[in-house]
């Protein structure tokens, strides 16, 4: 009899010994997603860095005009030319503003290599007609690209394919273009 009950006392104090060790792991897995939901909130709550840049738009005669956007401070110059164009791909709220960049234009990628920017659009970039505004999007690319700094040029992309002539009205575009100064 004694030697069952030493045997159930040091069951018992094998469980208590397990539920003690493991409870600290316990803690200490809560204790890290607490710092980690901590700081998900300081993230939300701090405001990250914003810069100004030029989209280039068209007023109600036609012709570029420079609104400044707000975006996030981003490192790299293709980052920051993305924004950009991101920006520009929205529809302006100013009056009498307006983009010849097609709805649904998305930009996909933009790399930087020697002051050109490969920038890759979505196949919605081409879904327009008419020579004027054909020329006016593809302005508004140039001239908002090639206003960050490090970017002279853009070579167009659709759908990760460097095109030739842009849309059906034979504007070509086969190699990097730089603003008409």
């Amino acid at each position: 009899m004694k030697k069952l009950m030493i045997i159930l006392v040091l069951i018992i104090l094998a469980v208590v010994a397990l539920i003690y060790v493991q409870q600290p792991q316990q803690t200490q897995r809560e204790v890290k997603q607490q710092q980690a939901e901590k700081r998900e909130e300081v993230e939300q709550i701090q405001p990250r860095p914003t810069t100004f840049v030029q989209i280039y738009y068209l007023d109600d005669q036609g012709q570029l005009i420079p609104l400044k956007r707000t975006v996030p401070q981003l490192q790299s110059t293709a980052e920051q030319v993305k924004n950009a164009l991101e920006e520009l791909t929205k529809a302006p709220v100013e009056k009498n503003i307006s983009s010849a960049i097609p709805e649904g234009t998305k930009v996909l990628n933009v790399e930087v290599k020697d002051n050109i920017a490969y920038t890759d659009f979505n196949q919605e970039l081409e879904k327009m007609g008419g020579s004027a505004r054909v020329q006016a999007a593809l302005d508004q690319i140039i001239y908002t690209a090639t206003g960050i700094e490090g970017v002279d040029k853009v070579r167009l992309l659709v759908e990760g394919k460097a095109i030739d002539s842009f849309t059906g009205e034979g504007i070509m575009v086969d190699q990097p273009l730089g603003r008409k100064e």
